[in-house]
């Protein structure tokens, strides 16, 4: 039997969504396979969210860390710099491709919000 989520129409799915940050919608695809397959069905749901950002170059690239640029709130933030680098690696590998290196890690930006590759020098100890 599905979560009690998947009994609300998809309409409504949907439209909760759409009230969702990319930040927030690339987790939701890593908790379970009825919300990565729902989300990356509707490519317009993450394209339209906060925080998403593509490659002019490439158009059509799918939601990863790679395409979350900024988040809305402090606890997305806060979680972003939670996470080791070597769990960043681990979590994303199947979307972003391996990480080359250690030096491939991710943080947020207190005040700004906005998410950043950074080297392990900018990272601190």
């Amino acid at each position: 039997m599905p979560p009690p989520i998947f009994r609300i129409p998809l309409e409504l799915r949907l439209d909760i969504y759409s009230f969702c940050t990319a930040f927030t919608l690339l987790n939701l695809t890593r908790t379970s396979r009825l919300f990565r397959t729902e989300i990356f069905q509707f490519p317009s749901i993450y394209r339209s969210s906060f925080g998403f950002a593509t490659n002019p170059e490439t158009p059509d690239q799918q939601l990863s860390i790679n395409t979350v640029k900024r988040v809305r709130y402090r606890e997305e933030c806060d979680m972003i710099n939670a996470v080791t680098p070597r769990r960043w690696k681990n979590i994303y590998k199947q979307q972003t491709g391996p990480v080359r290196s250690l030096s491939e890690q991710w943080y947020c930006c207190a005040l700004s919000f906005k998410v950043r590759r950074a080297s392990t020098s900018y990272m601190g100890p």
